[in-house]
């Protein structure tokens, strides 16, 4: 497969890393900047408003999503190692697989798929219905919400975080 590496999209710029490609630090800053990933995708930064979406089959690693940056992961899809913070957030379809993310500083995880071995400090995450959370650490200000339908495990919750099942 081809990579790239080491490249910033800006000002409505787009990325599109087929099957069997690999980008590594690439960053999407700013509104109308949009990354497809039909690939792999490693440590890259999207904020500013810019989006990646991660189709089936396709997967990422050490994503940081800030600022209003936003991850997608379809079904089929893996997202490794997110970081969620100030504003970023990522959704995950069902179908989809969510693992060892951080989410922090007003980030935020939308789940209709799995997430497994996510921390939450001071972010939050919502379980939709169908979706599941496994293993979920709760620290101080972190906040995991289970709709009906949802399901959570295997969660621990430290001082000052809560859960709340509806």
């Amino acid at each position: 497969g081809q990579a790239a590496s080491n490249t910033i999209l800006a000002s409505g710029g787009s990325l599109l890393v087929n099957s069997g490609g690999v980008t590594s630090a690439i960053t999407l800053n700013g509104s109308g900047v949009s990354g497809q990933v039909l690939g792999q995708a490693l440590w890259s930064i999207i904020s500013g408003g810019a989006q990646m979406i991660v189709s089936s089959g396709a997967t990422t690693t050490g994503t940081i999503a800030v600022s209003g940056g936003a991850e997608y992961i379809a079904a089929g899809a893996s997202a490794f190692g997110t970081d969620l913070a100030a504003h970023g957030h990522a959704r995950i379809a069902a179908g989809a697989t969510l693992t060892s993310a951080v989410i922090s500083g007003s980030g935020s995880g939308w789940i209709s798929g799995s997430a497994i071995s996510t921390t939450l400090a001071g972010g939050h995450q919502t379980i939709y219905s169908g979706g599941a959370a496994n293993g979920t650490q709760l620290q101080s200000g972190g906040y995991e919400h289970i709709s009906s339908g949802g399901s959570a495990s295997g969660v621990v919750v430290s001082a000052a975080a809560a859960e709340y099942v509806s």
